[in-house]
């Protein structure tokens, strides 16, 4: 079985354990399957993040004699986003996200089954066979919050 494969099986098996509320904790948008419009905290599924209309950016031209009107998006972070950085059994570290509420109550249960996880996500999103060589097999000891409310903690 490749590393690519056994990182998959974690993902499985972490689904199928049921721990985390959100396993599909990224959600793309309905029309434009390239944007994330929601991110949830794999834990408790609360929102962390959400795409928002950025008031700064409107623009309105007229083309072909019709008033088009352009709105920024942004992925913006709710008041309950929080980063932790994950340390490995090889040393390594790893930034990653979850809710304040949940980051300080993470087992090392959750942190494996959201490392599962995000290794299911980068392997759709494209990641190649070297990269599963070198991260699938880590194992998650611990974990600390970095940033919260908007800054470091």
């Amino acid at each position: 079985m490749s590393k690519k494969d056994k990182a998959l099986a974690r993902a499985a098996a972490a689904r199928q354990r049921g721990r985390l509320k959100k396993a599909d904790f990224v959600k793309k948008h309905e029309r434009a399957p390239s944007l994330v419009e929601k991110l949830y905290c794999r834990v408790c599924g609360d929102v962390v993040k959400e795409l928002i209309m950025d008031e700064n950016y409107i623009d309105t031209r007229t083309i072909n004699g019709q008033v088009v009107k352009t709105v920024g998006l942004v992925l913006a972070e709710s008041s309950e986003y929080a980063e932790i950085e994950l340390t490995f059994d090889d040393g390594s570290t790893h930034v990653t996200y979850t809710c304040k509420k949940c980051a300080h109550t993470l087992t090392t249960d959750d942190l494996e089954d959201m490392y599962a996880l995000d290794l299911e996500l980068w392997n759709a999103e494209g990641a190649p066979e070297e990269f599963f060589a070198q991260y699938g097999s880590r194992k998650p000891l611990t974990s600390k919050v970095i940033r919260q409310d908007g800054g470091p903690v």
